[in-house]
């Protein structure tokens, strides 16, 4: 058979794929925690919030990230480099004097806008730091799902199991 009778010649017919019944339909949201919401099971009078089962079905492994404590000493770092840097600037054009012992500590830093490379760079390097700085400590609960956390935690009397199957908590 010659299939390509009456055919321009480099011309081909595309052939679109199509998948019959092999694609799987993706659950919204609120019906995956419709389906999850069945996994944990209650002993207690005690009632959960939706916040509280949104966080249990996290499951026993889920480790919530730290939240950041140490930017108020890299924010204090970033300002002593800035300072340091327009400090260096300011005094460019001066000879070194030999007589530094007469000179007194200040916390005078020279004003921004001297330099605009100089800035610029500040700026940019602040911003990467605390994005970087920031963006490790990303948050993975919302601020409810974080009080209903410590609310968990701080009542003696909730005991949270898993359960002899994997199938609830």
């Amino acid at each position: 058979m010659n299939f390509n009778k009456g055919r321009k010649k480099g011309r081909r017919k595309s052939i679109q794929r199509t998948t019959w019944g092999n694609q799987k339909k993706r659950k919204s949201k609120k019906s995956r925690f419709k389906d999850l919401e069945n996994c944990i099971v209650n002993l207690s009078n005690f009632d959960l919030t939706d916040d509280m089962k949104r966080l249990l079905i996290k499951g026993l492994n889920f480790c919530p990230t730290p939240q950041p404590d140490h930017i108020s000493q890299v924010l204090t770092d970033i300002l002593i480099f800035e300072r340091r840097c327009r400090l260096k600037l300011d005094f460019i054009d001066r000879p070194e004097d030999d007589n530094r012992d007469k000179f007194t500590p200040t916390s005078w830093t020279p004003l921004a806008g001297k330099s605009t490379g100089l800035d610029t760079f500040l700026t940019a390097t602040k911003e990467e730091i605390l994005d970087q700085v920031i963006g490790e400590c990303g948050k993975n609960l919302t601020m409810a799902e974080l009080e209903a956390l410590k609310q968990l935690r701080d009542d003696e009397h909730i005991e949270i199991k898993p359960a002899p199957r994997a199938a609830v908590l």
